[in-house]
């Protein structure tokens, strides 16, 4: 018997507000602050953690470090060819 894929739509709700809000701000974000505004849309820590390593693993977003100083930052982007022109 074989086994179909289970389905997640509150992981591709989730895929689809990231890119959303990394379009709104440009195609990059820092990582804390997506987190809180994702959080304050309802979903949790585990959902989020999910969507985005999918989203990793499927080249649509990328996390950067960013260093001032002593103090570093990560961000997340979209990857090259992904931010929709306004």
């Amino acid at each position: 018997m074989e086994t179909q894929p289970r389905q997640a739509p509150k992981r591709e709700g989730c895929k689809e507000a990231i890119l959303a809000l990394l379009e709104q701000h440009g195609g990059e974000m820092p990582v804390k602050e997506l987190d809180a505004e994702m959080e304050e849309m309802g979903y949790s820590y585990r959902t989020l953690r999910r969507a985005k390593e999918e989203m990793r693993k499927n080249r649509s977003i990328q996390l950067r470090a960013k260093t001032e100083g002593t103090s570093r930052c990560w961000f997340v982007a979209l990857c090259d060819g992904m931010v929709t022109p306004t």
